[in-house]
């Protein structure tokens, strides 16, 4: 039987807050507006916000990280401890996008302790999740696992479901790659049992494949393929 790749689910991101649906040209017409010698504080932290939403949109990493750079200066000025927490989270999400695991935790670290001194619990789960990812990119993964399961709660208490879907499954990739494998199914079955209220179609997919590798590395090879018909029936019914 020919070997089955896991999937390992990292980069998710949504746009949220006021500006979520606002088009990319529009924010920056808006932030153009703002008189630039003008750096009172309600000024400055509506340049942090829309610089911030800016650069969550951009496709191309390091003109994100340039404009969170902006915001975590004008942030550090302002001592605007919201600012700094969103523009930490997402800078170190950015850098960790482009392999630099180091600096990605550096500031997801500074992100989460802002997020728990506002007691924010959506930013808090972000940064943890993120911090577990760059760890477990680094070959730490006894620190990836426990920012993963001190992840699961926060974003479950969040509402962040994808996320806590995410990180669910990835603690199945680490005891897959331990050759812990009844323990990686078991949480990849929680994933699955998880995923309903919303639902994700990548997710159940994503949970199929992995538990057809374990299976495989079991040598339980008819479970291993009765995972990979299921995966197969779930695209033949949703092919986008």
């Amino acid at each position: 039987m020919r070997h089955v790749s896991l999937v390992f689910l990292f980069s998710v991101l949504f746009l949220a807050d006021a500006f979520a649906f606002t088009p990319a040209d529009s924010l920056r017409k808006m932030l153009a507006q703002i008189p630039s010698a003008n750096h009172s504080f309600a000024n400055d932290t509506a340049r942090i916000k829309l610089l911030c939403e800016l650069g969550k949109r951009t496709m191309e990493d390091d003109t994100a990280l340039a404009l969170f750079q902006q915001a975590i200066g004008l942030s550090e000025k302002q001592k605007w401890d919201r600012g700094l927490m969103i523009a930490n989270c997402y800078y170190g999400y950015y850098s960790g996008r482009k392999g630099l695991y180091y600096r990605a935790c550096e500031h997801l670290l500074r992100g989460l302790h802002m997020a728990e001194e506002l007691n924010n619990k959506s930013y808090t789960g972000f940064a943890l999740r993120y911090l577990a990812d760059n760890y477990l990119n680094l070959n730490e993964s006894k620190k990836a696992m426990a920012y993963y399961k001190s992840a699961i709660p926060v974003l479950l208490e969040a509402g962040d479901t994808l996320r806590y879907l995410i990180s669910i499954n990835n603690v199945g990739i680490i005891h897959f790659r331990n050759a812990a494998y009844d323990r990686a199914i078991s949480f990849f079955n929680l994933c699955l049992k998880k995923n309903r209220f919303p639902y994700f179609i990548e997710v159940e997919g994503y949970c199929l494949v992995n538990l057809s590798a374990c299976y495989q590395h079991k040598k339980a090879y008819d479970r291993a393929l009765s995972y990979l018909e299921l995966f197969r029936k779930l695209k033949q019914n949703n092919p986008n």
